[in-house]
């Protein structure tokens, strides 16, 4: 490492392995953590025509979704978009998206929303809320989630 380079810390590491799947239906399972700035949540789903998103908004939430596995076809606002591993779609306030897998091949996602999305939660309450993280002080919360 040059001398000129800044070092950033790191408040903690979370360790994936330790967090709980949440079974939103059958063949569509996620994990989610959230902070007070951001939430995360990190989706597998099985191919079937029961794993569909329909379409929605989030009127004060930007959402970045990265495709990790395999590929999706969305619809956003109003047009066919398919996005496979590798990709990321950025959907600002107020768009209209949707989408369901292409293939046969389970598809992961991570999706980053910004603000948290807001009273949604998840069936099952194995997500993870992060607060007061400069007093590093951590509690759980949990949230119902659009999926459902």
């Amino acid at each position: 490492m040059s001398t000129n380079q800044e070092v950033i810390s790191v408040l903690f590491i979370l360790k994936g392995k330790g967090l709980e799947w949440n079974v939103l239906r059958e063949g569509c399972k996620c994990k989610v953590i959230t902070t007070e700035n951001a939430m995360v949540v990190v989706y597998n789903m099985q191919p079937g025509p029961e794993i569909q998103v329909p379409p929605h908004k989030h009127e004060d939430v930007e959402q970045i979704a990265h495709i990790i596995k395999s590929k999706a076809n969305f619809i956003v606002n109003g047009k066919s978009v398919t996005a496979e591993a590798g990709d990321f779609l950025v959907f600002k306030p107020g768009t209209i998206h949707g989408g369901k897998i292409i293939g046969d091949k389970m598809t992961v996602t991570i999706d980053i929303f910004i603000p948290p999305l807001e009273g949604l939660s998840i069936r099952g309450n194995k997500s993870l809320r992060l607060t007061g993280l400069d007093s590093k002080k951590t509690s759980s919360k949990f949230f119902p989630h659009f999926f459902l």
